[in-house]
């Protein structure tokens, strides 16, 4: 139990703010900035982590498919090389069997075999003397691959079925691949040799052109970059990569590596992890302003308690005799006037505080809400878990907003001069109570009216007042198959104060916390069962202690609620 008279005393106050400022002299800032940047940086964590496994699974999805789009990339030269080498060997057979064939036809086969392959160079059938040429394009290898061409079609001439060289350079700088064919079936000493050459360029857009579509692709043979796609990879993304083997039927191996290009990197990266990150970032910086404001009105709610106990005790003790006690009244009404002028620079303080931060997080909170909505009309590839993270966002950001905008009323209701007249709370409460019954969700709920006496009181607090009483009772009565809210007073000794009392059948609370219900930001029931921001009972609370009045609850879980409150004697 605290000893509230002592805690009262100046000597009190004295060594609670030495003690204080010892026990945190150790700290490099104040505990209250300790406490503000932990629950951020705890909520920023929590918004890194989330994005870092959203940006992996992304990842690893891209990278997935990229692998998917490389694999048929190796299938589609493998086929292509098939193709080729089935088409030379049987014109080199054809060729070898029956042998002088006109120039005319030759060169007609050859004209159909070059359309049928575009990559296809130089063709050229030497049989001893004979010597024929068909020259797609004009083609020049570069001196250091003539020694290994000759090789090749030496062991081609003497009974080697056929030969694969690659890569070959040619002069215009780039690059291509001589295949070698015998008929196999030639009766002479040395057989005659078909010679094709097929530029890598063209074999591999023609390969990997319905294949590779929005991929940058690089075709390697022996080490070498043999054919480059037109288009460039982004160079942001050296993760996202895939290559694959293919083979070639006479022997030769490529390997054929894939990267996207920056279109596709932009299609198929979505930035919504990087917009959640920032969002949740700034929630989190929000978050700890939160704390901060709530840490600070809850300091200076002490300090204002302590205040006004202390002037209660110097006023108690200014008795002793009639000459002192001028002196002491004059100290105590030098005493006090420093005391009250502090008292009212805190609550002008603390209320200006409250106006400010409510009104600088509207503007961020409000960017969230706008970005969120931005979101959902112009990503129409969101999938269900994104669609119901940003619904998580926007319920949490119109939960702030709510909040809010409580404390701004709360904080409204000590500036407010207060203005008594009679006021019929039975027609007030009726009135209130046919505006709850007209919105879907307490149409069903019945009120019930008693006659109760008037009240003298400010209008616009006693409505604030009553609709704050009966839209909660509503609000936890409406599960009940008949929801029911009662508005009474109980019978009262002359001269003392009416009480009022709402009182309901619905879920109803412990009594233990009987006490805490009508605290600032105090809720008894998890958001997701009831709305509301934890403001309302606070309301009633100061409005009833404005007016001179107080208020107390009676509950029980299960058994419904009835709230209590007076208003004190006219003034």
């Amino acid at each position: 139990m605290l000893d509230f008279e002592k805690e009262g005393s100046p000597d009190f106050q004295e060594g609670l703010m030495s003690r204080d400022a010892s026990s945190a002299s150790w700290l490099p800032f104040s505990p209250l900035a300790l406490a503000s940047v932990l629950v951020s940086c705890i909520s920023a964590a929590v918004a890194i982590y989330a994005w870092t496994n959203l940006v992996r699974a992304q990842r690893e999805h891209v990278s997935a498919n990229l692998r998917g789009v490389a694999r048929h990339c190796s299938d589609a030269l493998e086929r292509r090389a098939w193709s080729q080498a089935m088409a030379l060997g049987d014109l080199a057979h054809a060729w070898g069997t029956f042998e002088g064939k006109p120039e005319a036809e030759w060169r007609h086969e050859a004209s159909a075999l070059a359309t049928q392959q575009p990559s296809l160079r130089e063709l050229r059938w030497t049989d001893g003397p004979e010597r024929r040429e068909f020259l797609a394009e004009e083609v020049s290898v570069r001196p250091e691959f003539e020694a290994q061409l000759g090789a090749a079609e030496e062991r081609v001439r003497r009974g080697s079925a056929r030969e694969l060289v690659s890569p070959v350079g040619l002069s215009d700088g780039s690059w291509a691949f001589v295949v070698l064919a015998g008929p196999s079936t030639h009766g002479s000493a040395a057989q005659p040799v078909l010679r094709a050459v097929f530029d890598y360029p063209t074999f591999a857009a023609r390969a990997l052109e319905d294949r590779a579509t929005g991929y940058a692709y690089t075709v390697w043979s022996a080490g070498k970059a043999v054919a480059i796609g037109p288009e460039p990879p982004a160079d942001d993304f050296r993760w996202w990569r895939s290559s694959e083997q293919a083979i070639h039927p006479f022997g030769a191996t490529w390997r054929v590596e894939l990267r996207p290009t920056t279109a596709l990197a932009r299609q198929e990266l979505s930035i919504l992890p990087h917009v959640l990150l920032a969002t949740s970032l700034l929630a989190a910086a929000m978050i700890g302003a939160l704390v901060w404001t709530a840490r600070v009105a809850a300091r200076r709610a002490r300090a204002m308690f302590a205040t006004n106990v202390a002037l209660a005790e110097i006023t108690a003790r200014a008795q002793p005799d009639q000459a002192a006690r001028a002196e002491s009244a004059a100290g105590v009404e030098s005493t006090a006037r420093e005391r009250t002028e502090d008292l009212r620079e805190a609550v002008l303080d603390l209320e200006a505080f409250n106006v400010s931060v409510s009104h600088d997080l509207r503007s961020p909170i409000g960017a969230i809400v706008n970005l969120t909505s931005v979101l959902r009309e112009t990503n129409s590839q969101l999938d269900a878990d994104a669609l119901e993270l940003l619904r998580r966002i926007d319920r949490s950001a119109y939960r702030a907003l709510a909040r809010m905008d409580g404390l701004l009323d709360f904080s409204r209701l000590g500036r407010k001069p207060l203005c008594r007249e009679e006021v019929d709370l039975r027609a007030l409460a009726w009135r209130i109570a046919r505006e709850l019954r007209q919105t879907p969700a307490d149409a069903r709920v019945e009120f019930v009216l008693g006659d109760v006496p008037s009240a003298n009181g400010d209008p616009a607090m006693l409505e604030a007042l009553l609709r704050n009483l009966l839209a909660n009772g509503a609000k936890f009565a409406r599960g009940r198959e008949k929801p029911k809210v009662e508005f009474g007073a109980l019978a009262s000794a002359p001269g003392e104060p009416t009480a009022y009392f709402v009182r309901d059948n619905g879920v109803g609370f412990d009594a233990k916390y009987a006490e805490k219900v009508f605290g600032l930001f105090e809720r008894q029931h998890h958001t997701s069962e009831f709305e509301g921001t934890g403001v309302g009972l606070a309301i009633v609370s100061r409005i009833a202690r404005r007016h001179g009045g107080r208020v107390w609850a009676e509950s029980a879980v299960g058994e419904g609620a009835a709230f209590y409150f007076t208003l004190g004697p006219e003034r």
